[in-house]
């Protein structure tokens, strides 16, 4: 029975890792993707047009419902990577200050990453959803203009902020510590996680800087827009 349950419960932390680095490297194509305005205009109107299959049709106008299709999958994705990591979360206050308590005793980077992968995870599902909402009801409000119009106008820069911050340090740490929780490429050496744990760093910080700079670049189109 009991070697029953850790395969069971290996599964689930399988299932997790999978569907947390589809997740996150959906994330970095998506934000390379919408980082197409700091190309050009017309770049990000290629690219929005491309997702859609616009090459499909004569006129041009391509299929929007695609978006939504695309979201509702990801939305999908992420209900059961959310699912399979609440397991792992504390679920009362005590067990927040018993694990406070611990890595006061026990000063391990690796458990630092893990606490900074659950407080993103929760900023993450509560900002994530709204995001989604958008594309699944709105799929045609994709492009240079109205993109931008949503982002300055409606104010969700408020929430694109904060979500890219989240997402890109939890994507991060994510893929870290998937790399050696299941030794993807054994190497035996000691500098190998700290090298790891620098790349890491470095993928965060790069890509907070090209959102950052993208979603400067949509607010300045949004201001002249209005």
């Amino acid at each position: 029975m009991y070697r029953l349950a850790l395969t069971k419960q290996g599964q689930l932390d399988a299932l997790q890792s999978l569907t947390g680095a589809m997740l996150a490297l959906f994330l970095w194509v998506h934000l390379i993707l919408v980082s197409s305005i700091l190309i050009s205009q017309d770049a990000m109107r290629w690219v929005a047009k491309t997702m859609e299959l616009a090459f499909l049709t004569e006129d041009g106008s391509g299929f929007p419902v695609i978006v939504s299709l695309i979201a509702a999958a990801i939305f999908a994705l992420f209900v059961i990577h959310t699912v399979l990591a609440c397991r792992k979360l504390p679920s009362s206050f005590i067990q927040w200050r018993k694990l406070r308590q611990q890595m006061q005793i026990v000063d391990h980077g690796d458990t630092r990453f893990w606490l900074v992968q659950a407080i993103t995870g929760i900023v993450i599902l509560f900002l994530l959803p709204p995001h989604l909402f958008v594309m699944l009801t709105q799929p045609d409000s994709i492009g240079p203009v109205k993109s931008s119009i949503r982002i300055y106008e409606q104010g969700f820069w408020l929430l694109y902020l904060p979500l890219l911050v989240a997402a890109e340090i939890h994507a991060a740490v994510g893929l870290y510590r998937v790399w050696l929780k299941w030794n993807l490429i054994p190497v035996n050496s000691p500098h190998f996680r700290p090298r790891l744990a620098t790349v890491k760093n470095v993928l965060s910080c790069v890509f907070i800087i090209i959102g950052c700079a993208a979603l400067v670049r949509y607010i300045q189109i949004g201001m002249a827009s209005v």
